[in-house]
This record gives C-alpha cells, structure tokens and sequence, in this order.
C-alpha cells in the first residue's frame, strides 16, 4: 500500500526540545527504509517533505497514518513521543442512544434457500466486529479549522470540504482508521449495518450510483432500513454533510478486510477507507479513534457530544500473549543475542514484554520454548494485528537490532530436494518432443466461456477460467503457422501443460498440437512412439482437429516416480536477439550450380549479398543429367520498418546477379 506521510506532521509527535536535533528528511528516509519500509521518494511540498512510502502489508494496519510512522520513528531514534493516542483505557458499554438505535446483522452462518448459492460470504464470518456511533448536535460547518489541519491535509493533496469532513480525514491520516459522518437529521431513527439486497440501488457521495449484491455490507437507516452508505468504502449522497448541517452522526467501525476488499472490486470503487479498512485494522482501536474524533469536534466545531450507541459481534479482549525462547531467537537470527537485548528492541516498540524463568517451573506460553532456558512474554500493541507467532517477534528484533550487523554465513543444505512427480515427467515430456521440433508454450487461464466463473476478472472478455487447453492450442496453431517460414519450418508443433477449470473439479492435462498437412498423423505417431519410450500412451484416435490433449496426472498415475529429473539442455552458449515488430517477406530463388559450388558456398554468397535477410534454407535438390539444382527460401525483416517489395526486389535482383557471376544458372 502506498501512503503519503508529512515531515512535519510526525515531527509534531515528538517533545519541542527535540526539534533541533531531529533528522532531516533525507536522513528520516533512510532509517524508515532500513528499518520499517521503503521510502520510494520524497517530495517537496511548500514548506513540507512528503514521504512516498510502500507500506508492507502486514504493517498497514498501523503505519498507513502518522501516528504509526512517528512510532517507528520513536523506536528508531530512540526518543519518547508527546503523546500515545492508544494508552487510554476507555470503556464504553453496549447500548442503544436515547433516541436512537444501532443494530448489526452481519455475522453469517452459511447459505440457505433464500440465499444466491453463488454467494461469495464466508461461513460464519463476522462482518462488523464493532460499531460506534456518536450523536453531536450544534455543529458549525462553517467555522473555519485550525491552519496546521487544513495545511497538513493539503500537504497530502486533501482538498478541505468542511470542518466535520475535514476531521474525519484529518484522524484517519493520523491514526490510519477511517471514520465517517451523517447529517443526522437526514437519518431516520438511528442506524442499522446489514448485507445487500440482490439488485439493491445505492447513490454514493459525488452522485456515484451502484446496483448492490448480497455479498455487500450497507449501512442503513434504523427506521426505514434504506441504504445510505457502502460499508467501509463510501458514503450515500443523500446524507452526507452539509452546509445547512446542524446534528451529525460519527460512525467509527470495524468491518471485515475481505468484505470490503470484494466489495471495493466488484464496484471498481478505491478510497482511502477501502484501503485501510482491507489491511486487517485492529477492532480494539475503535474507542481511541472515536475519541480522539470526539475532542476535535468539540474543540473546532463547537459541537455538543449528547449520546452514543454502540454494538459488538466479539468480545473486548487484549492482544494476545506471545513467547519467544532464548534459543530459538538464537537460532533463527543466526547470532548469539540476548533475550535480555531483544527485550529491549520490543519494549523501544511499544511492545510490552516480561522475561520468564523455565528453570522455575513457569511453563512457556508458546511450543518453541525449551525447558531449560529464558523466554519472553509479549503483548504487541493494540493497534498491531501483525504480531502472533514467536517469528513475528524475532522479524521486530532482527530489524531493530540492524539486518546489516547480521554477519553473512553460507547455509549448511542439502541439494538432494524430493522428486515430483509430475515435474519429473513434464521435463521428460518436453525433451523428448523438443527432438521432434515440439515448442511448450503457455497460454492465459482466463476464457470468455467457461463452467467456473471469476468474481473480478482482469478483463470483460476474460470472466471465466478455461475449460480445456484445446481451444487456445488451435488458435495458437493457426498464428504461429503464419510464421513458420520465419522459423525455418515446414510444420508448426506445440506443447503445452497448465490447469484446467470444471464444474468437477481442476485438471492438469497436457495437449499436443500439429498443424494441418499430409504429414500431420506420421508427426503425431513420432510423438506417441517418443512419449512410450517413458512410458506415457496417448492415441491418435483421441485426436481432435488438430490437438490430442489428456488428463496428465491421470495418464502417470501408474507410472514409477523417477529418482531423479531429467534435465533439459541449458544451452549456456545461446544468447539473446531482439525480435522485430515488422513483418517479414519471403522469397524463393532456385538455380543451376557448376560443379565447384555446392549448397554451403551458394548458401553464403547469398547471405553476404543481402540487406534485410533474416534466415535462409534449402527447400529442394535435384540432379538433371549432370546438372545440379537447388532451390533456397529467403526470409527478409527489418528491426526498424516495415519492408517493400521494391526495396526486396532490388536485393533480390543483386543476388541474382552474383550467383551469375559464380556460373549460376537462375531458373
């Protein structure tokens, strides 16, 4: 995920009396890219840096806003922040507003007969784990924000729209959780989140208009269950703020990655909420960001925060305990490093640890504890939803403790790898029909017809998985055929390999393709006797115009696993041409030779007298009397035009005249 992140906004998360010794931003680029992620560039904006940072995704959850970043920063440089919008212990209860409700009904259970079996929900999935919504009455839209909110939105090309617009954005880029807000009295009794209806109509903001599925999650209002915002990714057009705004609700919720994700595609709608909201955000941050929305609405807008609502599918639970082994750390880091050191690379990380004794009885909390040795218990913060396994641990103390002071060290292993299969007698398959001029190519999954359909297809065309590997084999027959003269053959012979899709199940076939000739079935009876020399029979009875294509797993399935691969030619002493764009021309030339000329000599007075030639080869000899005659295919291409016939038949003509003057006879 790509975020922009302001200098000067994470620099304000750190005490003033710091601000003289702060890195600059180049130097901030660096350590954020040694450390945390990549800082692809920065740009100048006014009197701001912008960093453009490629986020990982396991580190998306909290670092696509400032907050996160500066926290990596503090651990970096080891300076303590101003401020941690995610230390306070709030805690707010499951309840309706006193005139307004709030209900959620996402958590499916499987499908059922009313239900589209086509149906793309997960099997008891929670779609909304927690939704907050707050009521704020006297809100002025027209007040104007503090500089510092308006320039830091500017500075990441956030057009100001108005002050409770502006907030939302403003604690979504800080605390890296969007958030969303109603004109409430445009939202009749409250709110309620639900799936789609099939066919459902929505408009968004910017009157976006979309037809809903029921794989969609929706907010709705409580009173007359309408549409009014797609969840997690958008809000409707007619609730939206305004100017005339008076009341106001804040939503801040927590909705399931995969839901918006499918949502987000299938829509073709990407927003800066769809894109946080599908990297797995913590549900355990709701209250902080609802609360740190709340003061900047009081403070900036003058609003009165009157009541809430607030309902939940899990329980309120901390971040899960994980444990690391002394030894195991050791090992996977590859140095002799100290539980004690990595204790303090997480606590610099804001992740809390405790050092336990095994010695002591204390039974570890993870199996890759030993029984004799000191181990950590950590509890990641609450905002990381990345951290849940021991490795996870030594990713956090390997990076701090710096990649660089990792001492390269050749791995001990062995190059004995277990034999599959299926690859195995792939490679066999193709050498042995590469011999016959056999060519393994590999075509697209996608088809425009098929039994299993893809929910986002990579184009209109191209929406269902194929069904068998003949169809495309024909096609690809009939284009490479065109260019067989350019290759130097007389026959075109491909093979290919690849998974097809069915309403049964997936296949892994193989076909083998001729192009039409009078040769056709002796080619294909080559190939048939090669494929029995390694025991795979096909027969060209199975033939169908001009492809045979079997199910491969089937067709090995009794054969012998091969102890090793036959391996195919490397051909370490080939390189690498350029192919042109442009077409090419072909011309014939046959002739009478003296004695003294045979096929190689008038073969390179022909290619020493000719512009353009691509390849050449002989087509035809025959003896008459004691005359010898020979016919030659000449292939002419540029790499920068397409050619004429004018300009082919002036070299065509300049080789004529050379082969008349070695005692050539043109026929």
């Amino acid at each position: 995920m790509n975020v922009k992140i302001s200098y000067n906004w994470v620099k304000s998360f750190f005490k003033k009396n710091i601000f003289g010794f702060f890195p600059s931003a180049k130097k901030i680029a660096q350590l954020l890219t040694d450390k945390s992620f990549e800082v692809e560039y920065i740009e100048k904006v006014s009197k701001d840096y912008i960093f453009h940072i490629e986020i990982l995704p396991n580190r998306s959850n909290d670092c696509s806003g400032h907050f996160g970043v500066a926290k990596e920063l503090s651990a970096i440089l080891q300076k303590k922040l101003n401020t941690n919008f995610f230390s306070k212990n709030l805690n707010y209860k499951q309840k309706d507003g006193k005139d307004f409700k709030l209900s959620i009904d996402t958590r499916h259970k499987g499908v059922d007969e009313k239900q589209d079996k086509n149906s793309k929900r997960l099997k008891n999935e929670i779609h909304c784990t927690k939704y907050m919504l707050g009521y704020f009455e006297g809100v002025d839209v027209n007040k104007k924000l503090p500089s510092f909110i308006t320039e830091r939105l500017n500075s990441l090309n956030q057009k100001s729209i108005n002050p409770i617009v502006d907030i939302t954005n403003y604690v979504m880029f800080e605390l890296s959780a969007p958030l969303h807000a109603f004109d409430a009295d445009k939202v009749l009794g409250g709110i309620s989140v639900r799936f789609a209806k099939n066919d459902e109509e929505l408009s968004l903001l910017g009157n976006e208009k979309v037809q809903l599925s029921q794989d969609d999650v929706v907010i709705c209002e409580f009173d007359t269950d309408k549409s009014i915002a797609l969840a997690g990714i958008k809000g409707g057009d007619d609730t939206g703020v305004s100017k005339n705004t008076k009341n106001i609700y804040l939503e801040v919720a927590n909705f399931n990655q995969t839901t918006v994700r499918h949502s987000s595609k299938r829509h073709g709608i990407i927003t800066d909420a769809s894109q946080r909201f599908s990297q797995n955000l913590s549900p355990l941050i709701v209250f902080d960001v609802f609360d740190r929305a709340k003061e900047l609405i009081i403070k900036y807008t003058g609003g009165k925060f009157v009541d809430y609502s607030y309902k939940t599918n899990m329980k309120d639970v901390l971040p899960q305990e994980v444990s690391l082994d002394e030894k195991y750390l050791q090992k996977i880091m590859g140095i002799d490093i100290s539980i004690t050191s990595a204790k303090k690379f997480l606590d610099l990380l804001d992740i809390k640890s405790q050092i336990k004794d095994n010695s002591k009885n204390q039974s570890p909390a993870d199996q890759n504890c030993s029984t004799k040795n000191s181990y950590i218990v950590a509890i990641p913060p609450k905002e990381r939803t990345d951290i849940n396994i021991p490795e996870d641990l030594i990713e956090e103390v390997a990076r701090m403790y710096g990649y660089e002071n990792i001492p390269e060290r050749a791995q001990q292993i062995s190059t004995k790898t277990k034999v599959s299969k299926r690859h195995a007698y792939h490679m066999s398959v193709v050498k042995k029909l590469q011999q016959l001029d056999f060519i393994e190519i590999e075509n697209r999954t996608w088809s425009d017809v098929g039994e299993v359909e893809v929910v986002c297809p990579q184009a209109e065309n191209k929406n269902f998985l194929r069904t068998n590997l003949s169809t495309d084999m024909e096609e690809a027959l009939t284009k490479n055929q065109k260019n067989k003269d350019l290759f130097g053959k007389n026959h075109t012979c491909l093979i290919e390999f690849g998974t097809i899709f069915t309403n049964t199940g997936e296949f892994f076939n193989m076909a083998i393709s001729v192009s039409k000739s009078k040769k056709q079935d002796e080619i294909f009876n080559k190939a048939i006797n090669a494929l029995l020399e390694i025991g795979i029979k096909l027969d060209i009875k199975s033939k169908v115009k001009n492809t045979i294509e079997v199910d491969f797993d089937k067709i090995i399935s009794k054969l012998e696993t091969p102890k090793e691969y036959d391996y195919l030619e490397t051909y370490k002493d080939k390189t690498f041409s350029k192919f042109s764009q442009y077409p090419f021309i072909t011309r014939d030339i046959s002739m009478f030779v003296p004695k003294n000329i045979d096929q190689i000599s008038s073969a390179e007075i022909i290619k020493n007298n000719s512009k353009y030639l691509e390849n050449i080869f002989l087509f035809d000899v025959f003896k008459k009397e004691e005359k010898t005659s020979l016919a030659f295919k000449l292939i002419f291409q540029s790499q920068k035009k397409t050619l004429t016939d004018e300009e082919i038949n002036k070299v065509m003509q300049n080789i004529e005249d050379k082969l008349k003057r070695k005692g050539c006879v043109i026929r």
